[in-house]
């Protein structure tokens, strides 16, 4: 396995194990009123937009756009998940 498939790999599990606790802790605390995040949605739009720009500049940026891409998931599965919960 290459260097470059591992890591990638490792991103993806730690995307994936955060991804899977913040879905288990949106789900399980009922004390909490959950309002629409417009920081979060904002954060994810600007990841997105960063993110098309590093895809856009050339293949040694891939793994740096990957990262960013993966933020930007990561702030609309917040907010999607705040808006079942809400």
């Amino acid at each position: 396995m290459s260097s470059e498939k591992m890591w990638y790999g490792m991103m993806t599990g730690i995307f994936l194990v955060v991804s899977a606790a913040i879905v288990i802790s949106f789900f399980t605390d009922t004390e909490r009123t959950w309002d629409f995040p417009r920081h979060v949605f904002l954060l994810g739009l600007g990841f997105g937009a960063w993110a098309v720009f590093e895809w856009t500049r050339g293949k040694e940026r891939y793994p740096y756009a990957y990262l960013v891409t993966l933020c930007s998931l990561f702030a609309f599965l917040i907010v999607i998940l705040t808006l079942f919960r809400g």
